[in-house]
């Protein structure tokens, strides 16, 4: 543009060599954010990973107190009727 201008060597080759420099920050720019990014989706793939383990291993909790909560029932249950025999057993020996 600044040729088209005719404008003098010194103003162009200043032109040039700005522009230069601006590309070359920009490329570096680019590169930056295109490394930032990458490292983004690498950190996001962790994250999804370790999600799916975490989610597993709820599951796994959960299956596991359910398992004990029935056994804890099913304890009390049979407490309950072995304390009724023995009631049951004492009030007739009376």
């Amino acid at each position: 543009m600044a040729e088209r201008m005719d404008l003098g060597s010194s103003i162009i080759e200043r032109s040039k060599k700005l522009k230069g420099n601006e590309a070359t920050r920009l490329e570096q720019l680019i590169t930056d954010l295109e490394s930032k990014a990458q490292h983004l989706k690498s950190s996001l793939d962790s994250v999804r990973t370790e999600r799916l383990q975490l989610d597993g291993m709820i599951g796994q909790y959960d299956k596991k107190m359910r398992t004990l909560e029935n056994r804890s029932e099913a304890i009390k249950s049979h407490a309950v009727e072995e304390a009724a025999k023995l009631i049951e057993k004492v009030g007739c020996d009376y």
